[in-house]
């Protein structure tokens, strides 16, 4: 699912470096940031968890929905993994 021009999700690793998913296929589990390296260390289900999360909020923005609520759900999932990103949403310009 790619989603709307307009609006993306971004990642912010604890390190700063920062990752603008165009589509769930950009989720990685390793931080871009060479000197940081910090990965989503968790078990398969808790990864399977987290990119459905993510999976659901790109789908809600993608119908042009309300999409707080998987936002809110997507962050609280993020904060129960440990994971070492912030999630926020981003304008883009076209």
């Amino acid at each position: 699912m790619t989603l709307p021009r307009d609006q993306r999700i971004r990642l912010t690793c604890r390190c700063g470096a920062t990752r603008t998913l165009n589509n769930i296929k950009d989720l990685r589990s390793q931080c871009t940031n060479d000197r940081c390296r910090i990965t989503l260390s968790m078990a398969q289900e808790e990864l399977w968890e987290f990119q459905e999360s993510m999976a659901a909020l790109m789908a809600a923005m993608g119908l042009g929905r309300d999409y707080a609520k998987e936002l809110g759900n997507a962050r609280s999932v993020s904060i129960k993994l440990s994971s070492p990103y912030t999630i926020d949403i981003v304008e883009v310009p076209e």
